[in-house]
């Protein structure tokens, strides 16, 4: 039953998309004025979008919680409001436009509504990293958003972008914020000096660590390799271009990280000393059985030869595994924004990171730790992963799909091989460059790779490689 499952939510993302693809507008910037109401227990949010319309439409729709309380909803054009309709509809909200709004290509949309603190609150500081938990957007859109917030006086509210303004009077403290992207747009409402914060100046660059965890054992092992991955980047690709990177943890019992634009953000449960996650923990998690590696020198100074043993604390192939820091900082050099609805988006976007982290392994551990590596994940991808539910094309694979962290790298593997390591590094310095702050979609990826691919061969087999299923070919 378990593959007819994952084969109806497959079509229902498609379907998703669909919806989404037939939308014929962008949300031009956004207005918010947040307010955290501690005796009520809500976040009271004011949010106007400026829209432009390049057709007519009926509806509009956006990613949005239902969890969200909407107190007033309407539609100005030429100095003219309306009150309008909606209904949510799974994690999406739809917004009737009346006929009259129909013909304005600028339109606001002015949304009310709360929502609830303790719904994601954790040791008394809410945060919410999936944006659409607390604000309606498109992944799409490439838009400015201007974040007031007001909190009662001992509190402190953080957000990715840039801090353009904070003070207080006798009994609130007031922070405005400016992003240029709401994908991933994080809020953090805690009481003062829930935080800990920690600045390091790498190549020019200011990086900024916002920690809950006190253990300096670890967070001291983390802002190590955030350093170290990060000047590795931007040595041997190119330099990074905006003027810092926050590091945020999250504290909730998340096993994730992500990025977004100057910040990425870790749940607590990650850095956790007895339940640390990494890549290759997500191997054994994935797969039916957990065979002992061919080798163990991928990392000599920090592999755990308990690797068998199930006990909570000892249950992983490295304790002192940081790899998640490498990739989702790899993010910042192979995620440009890939529009949501693009051909093989997970594999240039999960794929491509994936494998800018090898490139690190490489860098710092040297070319034979990286082909071990490469052999060992070989290894367990043809000896548990093949014939099982996870056997399936990279160019299906879903936000939860762990085949594109595998196989995608793999892939990208192969593309270096062929066109060489120097090339293959300018194309991804290209792509970095030339589209920094742009959507792009695989149309433009695949031109900027065939300028390093004169006859489209390997282009054309890399496609084949993200439909294949079963063995790996040879040439992989």
């Amino acid at each position: 039953m378990k593959i007819y499952f994952f084969i109806l939510l497959f079509f229902i993302s498609l379907l998703s998309c669909s919806e989404q693809q037939s939308q014929s507008f962008n949300v031009i910037s956004y207005e918010m004025k947040v307010s955290y109401d501690t005796l009520n227990k809500n976040l009271k949010v004011k949010s106007i979008m400026h829209i432009k319309q390049t057709e007519p439409k009926e509806k509009i729709s956006f990613r949005f919680t239902s969890l969200a309380r909407i107190t007033d909803i309407q539609l100005s054009a030429n100095d003219k409001n309306y009150p309008v309709s909606y209904k949510f509809n799974s994690y999406s909200i739809f917004i009737d436009i009346p006929a009259q709004f129909q013909e304005y290509k600028q339109l606001s949309l002015h949304i009310e509504y709360q929502i609830p603190i303790d719904m994601f609150s954790h040791n008394k500081i809410f945060s919410v990293s999936d944006v659409n938990m607390w604000c309606p957007f498109n992944y799409e859109d490439i838009t400015t958003i201007k974040l007031d917030i007001e909190t009662p006086l001992n509190y402190e509210a953080f957000s990715t972008g840039d801090l353009l303004f904070s003070t207080s009077d006798k009994n609130h403290s007031y922070y405005t914020w400016k992003n240029e992207n709401i994908n991933g747009y994080l809020l953090i409402i805690s009481p003062k000096n829930s935080y800990s914060i920690s600045k390091k100046m790498i190549d020019s660059k200011e990086l900024e660590f916002y920690f809950v965890n006190h253990d300096t054992s670890i967070t001291n092992n983390v802002m190590n390799e955030f350093c170290k991955s990060f000047h590795c980047f931007n040595t041997i690709i190119c330099g990074y271009k905006d003027d810092k990177l926050r590091l945020y943890e999250i504290p909730d019992s998340g096993f994730y990280a992500m990025t977004s634009r100057k910040s990425i953000m870790v749940g607590s449960l990650m850095l956790a000393k007895k339940n640390r996650i990494s890549y290759e923990r997500s191997i054994k998690s994935i797969f039916k059985t957990f065979d002992k590696l061919k080798n163990k020198s991928i990392f000599p100074e920090i592999v755990n030869n308990s690797f068998n043993n199930d006990s909570a604390d000892t249950n992983y192939i490295y304790t002192q595994n940081l790899s998640w820091i490498s990739h989702e900082i790899a993010h910042l050099w192979g995620y440009y924004y890939y529009k949501f609805n693009t051909r093989l988006y997970k594999f240039v976007t999960e794929g491509l990171a994936e494998y800018i982290r090898w490139m690190y392994i490489e860098s710092e551990y040297g070319k034979d730790s990286l082909n071990t590596y490469i052999s060992d994940l070989k290894y367990l991808f043809s000896k548990n992963c093949i014939n099982t539910i996870y056997d399936i094309p990279v160019s299906m694979a879903g936000p939860s799909d762990a085949i594109q962290y595998f196989k995608g790298p793999l892939i990208f593997h192969y593309v270096r091989k062929q066109i060489g390591k120097e090339n293959f590094i300018s194309f991804i310095r290209t792509l970095y460059n030339k589209y920094f702050r742009k959507a792009i979609d695989y149309d433009i990826f695949r031109m900027e790779l065939s300028k390093y691919d004169k006859s489209g061969k390997v282009i054309k087999r890399m496609e084949e490689m993200t439909e294949m299923t079963g063995e790996l070919p040879p040439d992989l």
